[in-house]
Order: structure tokens, then C-alpha cells, then sequence
């Protein structure tokens, strides 16, 4: 998302987001992704969401438009996530420390609501 800034590396959030994609390899759609996230004249490509999350009821039961925001590999949550230890004490501590990430998640879904809501 063109003005927000990732709070680790100083670098714009859609430039890191981009050079995620690119760095990715695999099957030929991940190859297609990583074409489309090289270009910056085009939008962000979107990954297809997966089944089994949170969104499931509303995506596969309801029908209705889903999309799945999320920053990753930033704290050290590996295995908690719905599980007992799935905690604000575990998060605030372990996950997001200062919830940085937390308020910029905000901030870019509510980037991408308002410039959706333009078009």
C-alpha cells in the first residue's frame, strides 16, 4: 500500500510486499504472481485464499467476497495460533511487542478499504 511504511525495515509495505512475491518460487501460478508483483505499473497481485481460516463460513458457506490481510514471518508465534496459548499475554509479548504491526495492519486494511471504495 503506496504511503505506509514497514516499521522493521523503513521500506515502503508495498515494496516488501512485492519483493515477497518475487522472491517466491514453486508451481507456475507462484511464477505468474512474481511476473505481476516485478511490474510496478500493475496492482498487487492477489494470492487465491486457501480453506480452512477464519473467512471459511463466510467464503465457502455464505458466499460472500473474502479477502485475507495479514503481515508474516515478523515475532516468534510458530504454533500457537488457536491453540491454548493463542493469548493477548503470549501475543503482546511474543507476536507484536508494542503492537506495531497490529496498528499498521490497521492501517493498511483501512487503506484498502477506502481506495476500494473510489472505484
Amino acid at each position: 500500500m503506496a504511503g505506509l511504511t514497514d516499521p522493521e525495515t523503513g521500506v515502503p509495505v508495498a515494496d516488501r510486499r512485492r519483493a515477497r512475491l518475487e522472491m517466491a518460487s514453486g508451481d507456475d501460478h507462484a511464477r505468474a504472481m512474481a511476473k505481476q508483483a516485478a511490474d510496478t505499473a500493475k496492482d498487487m497481485p492477489v494470492e487465491p485464499l486457501g480453506s480452512g481460516s477464519d473467512y471459511s463460513p463466510f467464503l465457502q458457506h455464505l458466499g460472500l467476497e473474502t479477502i485475507d490481510f495479514g503481515f508474516g514471518g515478523e515475532g516468534n508465534s510458530n504454533g500457537v495460533y488457536h491453540s491454548r496459548y493463542d493469548t493477548f499475554e503470549h501475543h503482546r509479548q511474543f507476536v507484536d511487542p508494542g503492537f506495531v504491526y497490529d496498528s499498521m495492519l490497521a492501517r493498511t486494511i483501512g487503506r484498502a478499504v477506502l481506495l476500494g471504495r473510489r472505484q
